[in-house]
């Protein structure tokens, strides 16, 4: 007898071997976030990995471009920071940490933006262990801001001194 053709609104059964270690974890992820069976916890788990799959390149090319991007600000706010300012050269060294101040703005949004993307259609499926990697790129990137932040206090201090 052959299979009956699935409709739309209709489900497959997928046979499928894991590990003792993986079971375990899936059904901890279940409990955790009251699924009720285990393979409605695989399809919620698997969606969440296809949403992450779906931006996490995305995401990694903005962090990517952020990083390289904010260092190079940081240089030519040091450049500009280390010279005896005029006039004219305060307003370039002050329009220059403007400028990285709005690009690095514009990473943060970005960044935000595919994550919320991301996340957004299985926000209630969470599991924080998921999200581990991108929050290791995110202390990466906020600690290239913290050492922007000092640049721009060292830039405001010798301001200070030249006034």
């Amino acid at each position: 007898m052959a299979r009956p053709k699935l409709g739309e609104g209709d489900t497959q059964r997928l046979q499928l071997k894991i590990s003792d270690e993986e079971l375990k974890a899936i059904d901890d992820w279940r409990f955790a976030n009251r699924v009720e069976s285990r393979s409605e916890a695989v399809r919620r788990l698997c969606q969440i990995g296809l949403q992450v799959d779906i931006n996490i390149s995305r995401l990694e090319g903005i962090m990517d471009e952020a990083e390289k991007s904010l260092a190079e600000d940081a240089q030519d706010i040091i450049k500009g920071a280390g010279a005896a300012p005029s006039k004219e050269q305060m307003q370039t060294f002050f329009m220059t940490l403007i400028k990285a101040y709005m690009r690095s703005n514009d990473f943060v949004h970005d960044i935000s933006q595919t994550i919320r993307d991301s996340f957004q259609k299985a926000t209630t499926f969470r599991e924080p262990g998921q999200m581990n990697e991108l929050l290791n790129r995110a202390d990466e990137l906020e600690e290239a801001f913290s050492k922007f932040r000092v640049l721009i206090e060292k830039g405001r201090a010798k301001k200070e001194v030249h006034k």
